[in-house]
């Protein structure tokens, strides 16, 4: 049994890995600043809390981020950049070996072809997506002793618990309650989802190989269009309902997102299990059962 450290461990991505790795017989410990967490990352006790705190563990997934989406946040920076720092300190004073870092697609920037794989040049257009190109950085510094990082950039994640903020999520609740899906422009942006459950076995299998290490796209099994989601979520959770364009320009119409994962599906024996009507079911009936508990 592999003893894992999650950070982040109460988040979107990070409680689906938790769920994945304890039904696969893992024991994880994890850190959040939710509910009252006394460690946070990047404060100047950060590493010191995690060594008294954190029990041997044999590897760190890390999750942990602030998503601002703000061009100057210091939180943000002190959070994914200081952070990331120091949780590669803290596995470095431990001599753990094994480390999975939580990246996004957003480190790529625009297109300049498709499908994006893993030797598309990086240019992120945010922060947030630069403090995650310089944690890859970092994570892949571990090999100075001896460790091994696997950095995963994930596109929009899907399914289960999805934030109540998401697009998706407002077409849910939407329907569930019998309004019809309402698409900007043609609905023709072009976007690559990936399931949280898929994520979860993402970082199983990176885990159960020990000598992995690299940059790897993880994503579902294809792109879909803003009007097709919509259609599929109708579908699936209210079929008398269509979607509706609002008659309004998306100035993305013609933004294309497509994630090439043969690297993944080659070295780690990645597939994706989800597809976007199962991950659309699986955050419906989530939603369902949350209001019967209301």
């Amino acid at each position: 049994m592999r003893s894992v450290f999650v950070t982040g461990h109460t988040g979107y991505i990070g409680s689906a890995i938790c769920t994945a790795l304890l039904e696969a017989g893992c024991s994880v410990c994890g850190l959040t600043t939710r509910n009252g967490g006394k460690i946070r990352l990047g404060a100047d006790d950060a590493v010191e809390s995690c060594i008294d705190s954190v029990p041997a563990v044999d590897a760190i997934v890390h999750c942990a981020a602030s998503k601002s989406l703000a061009p100057v946040d210091r939180d943000l920076v002190k959070t994914n950049c200081l952070g990331v720092l120091q949780v590669l300190e803290f596995g470095r004073r431990r001599q753990i070996r094994r480390y999975i870092y939580l990246s996004g697609t957003n480190v790529y920037g625009a297109p300049q072809y498709l499908p994006i794989d893993e030797k598309h040049p990086t240019a992120p257009e945010t922060l947030y997506g630069a403090s995650k190109l310089f944690g890859e950085h970092v994570m892949h510094s571990a090999r100075a002793w001896g460790g091994r990082a696997v950095c995963f950039r994930v596109p929009s994640p899907v399914g289960g618990q999805l934030p109540r903020d998401r697009l998706l999520s407002r077409w849910i609740s939407g329907l569930l309650s019998g309004k019809p899906p309402d698409v900007l422009g043609l609905g023709s942006k072009i976007q690559h989802y990936v399931d949280v459950r898929d994520i979860g076995r993402a970082v199983l299998l990176a885990l159960e190989q020990s000598d992995s290490a690299g940059t790897f796209n993880i994503a579902g099994n294809e792109a879909i269009s803003n009007w097709k989601l919509a259609e599929c979520a109708a579908s699936v959770v209210a079929p008398s309902l269509r979607p509706e364009l609002l008659g309004r320009p998306d100035p993305d119409d013609r933004v294309r997102f497509e994630f090439s994962i043969e690297k993944a599906t080659r070295e780690l024996g990645f597939t994706p299990r989800f597809s976007i009507s199962q991950s659309i079911q699986h955050t419906a009936a989530f939603y369902c059962e949350a209001a019967a508990h209301l």
